[in-house]
């Protein structure tokens, strides 16, 4: 019966998203394959967009989804394919195992640096840099990014939510912690991604210098309660971007619209921020369109 319960319920999310819900057999498919046959082998090999390839793993969260949706956090990601260009440069801030660094470099060939602070995710993560042959285009750093130099310590029992925790906790690895603002030439940067599960407020107070560039011209976080668990307040990150002249937009793939929010994004994942709208709507709005699955958006 929980099984039966688990697979209405993806079929209701399958429903909802702009590719599977289109693909919805194969969609349900693929997430029965991967669960089914994902505890007999150590890892699958799963052709994604544009040729690119990843390893998928029992259990894991994060980039899996992509077997069954086609493409996850659907918005963000198709943002990244629409609106970066040849030789950009991407900040990837909490890279996980690669997912958004393989669609900068791997299909629109930016320059990306991949930050993840946990010693196996960054395997992980590397290994989908090798596996893709972008050795070239992207730039792995195992660290955390905080407001100075440090060193902390990462929990390494929360998958894809690890994040910065007390020197008492069990499971856990000591990390470097840099500033955003000592991993690159802030002048260089167009696009930053930062999901850090709470610590965003920290690692935006060491990238004042990429803020004020103003070749700099949008930044997707994740902003919600885990904000929180450092006793940091949601408004105090939203303001940061208003002082840098960023204004938060809700993204339309299928139109290529921007849409201004009032405040943050609360029903979704991620936040865009953005300066000069009309710069990036220009950009977004001449992509070439990429094809997923059989949709091309």
């Amino acid at each position: 019966m929980k099984l039966i319960r688990k697979l209405k319920q993806r079929n209701t999310e399958f429903k909802k998203h702009p590719i599977s819900k289109d693909n919805r057999k194969k969609a349900l498919c693929r997430y029965i394959y991967f669960h089914s046959f994902s505890r007999l082998k150590k890892r699958q090999t799963y052709r994604w967009i544009n040729g690119l390839k990843f390893y998928a793993y029992a259990g894991e969260a994060g980039i899996v989804g992509n077997i069954w949706y086609g493409l996850f956090e659907f918005e963000e990601s198709i943002f990244v394919l629409h609106f970066l260009r040849k030789d950009d440069l991407f900040l990837d801030i909490g890279a996980n195992v690669g997912h958004y660094s393989l669609l900068a470099s791997g299909v629109k060939r930016a320059n990306s640096i991949a930050i993840e602070p946990v010693p196996a995710t960054f395997e992980k993560l590397k290994t989908h840099i090798s596996l893709n042959k972008l050795q070239k285009s992207i730039t792995p750093v195992r660290c955390g990014v905080g407001q100075q130099n440090a060193t902390l310590y990462f929990s390494t029992d929360k998958s894809t939510m690890n994040r910065i925790v007390a020197k008492d906790y069990n499971n856990k690895v000591e990390v470097p912690i840099t500033t955003i603002d000592t991993l690159c030439d802030a002048k260089k940067v167009c696009l930053m991604k930062i999901d850090v599960e709470g610590y965003e407020k920290f690692a935006l107070d060491g990238a004042k210098n990429v803020l004020k560039n103003n070749g700099l011209k949008a930044v997707i976080i994740e902003i919600n309660d885990s904000v929180k668990y450092y006793n940091i307040n949601a408004d105090e990150i939203v303001s940061i971007f208003y002082k840098n002249g960023f204004k938060p937009y809700k993204y339309e793939p299928t139109t290529r619209k921007l849409i201004l929010l009032d405040t943050y994004n609360s029903h979704q994942f991620n936040t865009i921020f953005i300066r000069d709208v009309d710069y990036v709507q220009k950009r977004v709005a001449g992509a070439e369109k990429v094809k997923i699955w059989n949709k091309l958006i």
